[in-house]
């Protein structure tokens, strides 16, 4: 299946810690009390939704191979059982044309701030989840000079 074209703007959306919390794979958790009625005002703004997961890829969200279409046909269900408005479901992570992603782990990178910013933010969102990736942060794999 190939992406529609792109006639209206187009959305890239994540399930999992976006639209509904996450830790229930291959199962879904219900969706976040305000997620049907934000993907609503979306619509009527004039955007397509793409649901954009790893949960449609070969490996899927834990690594274990597994179908797209099983998991393509799971999705459909439960946005239709909660009443999720979407227009496409990204299947196996191809590439796809879309204006915007919304993901939990997204870092909007901004030429006016520079990577250095991107790097700050990417280190701070790991240790929210309990990472370390650096301990001594003169040791960066990516070494950034102003």
């Amino acid at each position: 299946m190939t992406q529609p074209p792109v006639s209206k703007p187009w959305l890239a959306i994540d399930i999992d810690d976006t639209l509904a919390p996450g830790g229930c794979y291959p199962g879904f958790n219900d969706p976040y009390p305000d997620a049907r009625s934000a993907l609503q005002s979306l619509k009527a703004m004039g955007f397509n939704i793409m649901l954009w997961s790893n949960r449609t890829s070969r490996t899927g969200i834990d690594g274990s191979l597994c179908d797209p279409s099983i998991q393509h046909a799971a999705i459909k269900q439960w946005c239709d059982k909660h009443e999720l408005p979407f227009d496409y479901i990204g299947i196996d992570n191809k590439p796809v044309f879309v204006h915007a992603f919304v993901d939990n782990r997204a870092h909007r990178f901004k030429p006016s701030s520079g990577w250095f910013k991107v790097v700050d933010n990417i280190q701070m969102g790991l240790e929210d989840m309990g990472i370390k990736p650096f301990e001594d942060k003169s040791k960066h794999i990516l070494e950034l000079t102003q």
